[in-house]
């Protein structure tokens, strides 16, 4: 009879390890099932021993060991991804098999026992030489043309290639290019292929002798070929990668741990690379491929139309003009010569922006020209916030240009602007794409295939259309650029050049961007085609506000009625004194007696980067402590998209 100890790989099971008997020999790195809370879970077996060895242990258990239900197969897992898994689990405050759980496909635990396992690596095998992390910044072309080249030099090494993207779309698209003429040593990997055959593809990776290329989502680098002698993370500045549910992941940081645990060469790419990445190359933490280039791709068309212009007051105008007269012109072209015309808005129903109804002037913030937007706090007052610098203006506070009281929030959405275009175009053919009308991909990818087939045809859609356009359009409308502001982050500007540059990939003739503000620094920067000074502006901004890459944030989180939030916030307060925690009670709507009250820790960047990435031995052990004994009901979120 044997005693083993598992790590369960499940989230909220509160333990590291948990015991189990077993009458079969179960060797350490075994995937097997056993039962908790009435449940049958996957586990990782960490240590076995005789039960006749540890029997006083199991006499003072408060509990009686269960029996192991399935031994379902060898652990597909490394040593190296197991030290991964470690890292992380320390670097993201949560457990072992969470972290597995978050991080591995579930389809390959599902299927364990069809999966082909390797030899372990050898010593021998690993590089020695200092690991090479690479950035690069330059157009999508350019970054295509690199990787051609470089998939077959490091064939002639002998040695294969993983490149990660965060969506199907972009991996298809990627894997269509890279793949001609080596079509036998590709594999591409997703959550859309039938199980059968993803663990087919596993063990055709695993059994090629000949040196693969490997496109895939990144929880697929857990693949254990040894070969693999880069690791390249594409579309860098892609929200996608961060996981949603806890613990919040991000992806793109779990894929280089993997890399320098394996010392092999790692790549951060895009065309716009993160402010973050792009002060690591400042300030040495990353080589560059080639220089970073900030020029902006050209070849289309951009037409900056001032919205606000009018020889009229907004308030004696008969209806608000969603459409402007220079953009309804083009759509009119367009559709006569049996052109597509994309209108891009952020989402339904969203006070974005405050106007002047009497000039026609938008709200801008004084520290950093942003527009505001009208919010309501958890008391029910009202104010003025701009979303990228936090500040805040009295809900009185007049028009900076004539001096009105009558300021208006405004919202433009898919709605209002498909009322609009109908109202115009009615016998044109008008296709939409949002989560209201295609509340699944299956039925956006049939608006999209009906969009393309016809010809002279409107298309209307929020972001979640970027993940359907499979050709260009002639022609995009972005309907308010001014809304983009709403969202709630200090990286707004970075998102809203990602978005433009997305938008700016699938037009073919010309991009028309309606805004009330044309001095707005981004836009100055898409009107230039060279986005340097706007990077060095948001670094100074970013530097001022203490935000990142200058310091490190975290955000603790606890949701639950009136009293509890109260009973969390005093904790917060009192745990995190010498932390200076900026505790506040979330602006969300209350919602059926749920509250939220956040903390927000900025904390010195070498304090909390592990010492493997920096050779320093600056991690806060102290602050890792408090953080875990925190209520488990806490959401603790690591480098957070946004502090609301």
């Amino acid at each position: 009879m044997k005693a083993v100890t598992v790590v369960p790989i499940a989230k909220g099971i509160g333990k590291e390890h948990l015991t189990y008997f077993s009458a079969k020999d179960i060797t350490v790195g075994t995937i097997v099932s056993v039962p908790i809370r009435n449940k049958i879970i996957d586990a990782l077996v960490v240590e076995t021993s005789d039960v006749e060895n540890t029997k006083s242990e199991i006499k003072e258990a408060s509990y009686q060991l269960k029996k192991i239900e399935k031994v379902k197969g060898t652990s597909l897992f490394s040593d190296a991804f197991l030290h991964t898994v470690d890292l992380a689990r320390r670097y993201y405050l949560t457990q072992t098999g969470a972290m597995i759980e978050a991080v591995v496909p579930k389809v390959l635990m599902t299927h364990a026992q069809s999966l082909n396992h390797p030899a372990k690596e050898k010593e021998s095998d690993k590089p020695t030489i200092k690991q090479e992390k690479v950035a690069f910044q330059a157009p999508l072309e350019d970054r295509l043309v690199y990787y051609k080249t470089f998939i077959r030099e490091s064939f002639a090494r002998k040695q294969s290639v993983f490149i990660t993207l965060p969506t199907i779309h972009e991996i298809e698209t990627f894997a269509e290019t890279l793949a001609k003429g080596i079509e036998t040593y590709t594999f591409v990997l997703h959550s859309d292929l039938p199980a059968k055959e993803i663990v087919l593809l596993y063990n055709q990776i695993l059994d090629e002798p000949h040196p693969v290329l490997i496109i895939a989502t990144p929880s697929y680098v857990v693949i254990p070929r040894q070969d693999i002698g880069t690791y390249i993370v594409e579309r860098e500045n892609s929200s996608a990668y961060r996981l949603i549910e806890r613990p919040q992941i991000d992806m793109r940081l779990f894929v280089e741990f993997y890399a320098r645990e394996r010392n092999k060469k790692y790549i951060l790419a895009d065309t716009f690379l993160r402010v973050e990445t792009l002060f690591r190359i400042d300030v040495h933490e990353l080589g560059e491929v080639a220089s970073s280039v900030f020029r902006l791709p050209q070849g289309v068309e951009i037409d900056i139309v001032d919205t606000k212009r009018s020889d009229a007051p907004v308030v004696v105008r008969k209806k608000f003009q969603i459409i402007s007269d220079e953009a309804l012109a083009t759509i009119r072209s367009a559709i006569a010569a049996k052109k597509h015309v994309f209108l891009f808005t952020l989402k339904k129903g969203l006070g974005s922006i405050t106007l002047c109804n009497d000039c026609g002037e938008a709200l801008l913030c004084d520290m950093c020209a942003s527009p505001m937007r009208l919010v309501q706090n958890a008391t029910g007052d009202r104010m003025y916030r701009c979303n990228r610098c936090k500040r805040t203006k009295d809900a009185t506070t007049p028009c900076s240009l004539c001096g009105s009281w009558n300021l208006i929030a405004l919202g433009i959405g898919t709605d209002r602007v498909y009322e609009e275009l109908h109202s115009h175009f009615p016998d044109v053919p008008l296709f939409r794409v949002d989560k209201d009308i295609t509340k699944t991909d299956a039925a956006a990818r049939k608006v999209m295939r009906e969009f393309y087939k016809t010809k002279g045809a409107i298309l209307l859609g929020t972001e979640m259309t970027f993940f359907h356009l499979d050709n260009k359009v002639d022609y995009s409308v972005i309907v308010s650029f001014d809304s983009l502001f709403s969202l709630p982050s200090f990286r707004i500007h970075e998102k809203i050049l990602q978005l433009y540059l997305t938008l700016h990939s699938y037009t073919e003739k010309k991009i028309i961007i309606q805004t009330k503000n044309p001095r707005e620094e981004i836009i100055m920067a898409i009107k230039h085609s060279n986005a340097l000074n706007w990077y060095r502006s948001e670094l100074k901004m970013r530097e001022a506000a203490h935000y990142p890459p200058f310091t490190m944030l975290m955000k603790i989180s606890y949701r639950g009625i009136k009293d509890e939030v109260e009973k969390a916030k005093a904790e917060f307060l009192l745990a995190l004194h010498d932390y200076h925690p900026v505790v506040f009670q979330s602006t969300e709507a209350k919602i059926k007696g749920v509250y939220v009250v956040n903390a927000v820790l900025k904390i010195a960047r070498e304090r909390w980067i592990l010492s493997f990435l920096n050779d320093s031995n600056t991690y806060d052990k102290k602050l890792e402590r408090i953080l875990r004994s925190l209520d488990p009901e806490a959401s603790i979120q690591i480098d957070p998209e946004d502090l609301l």
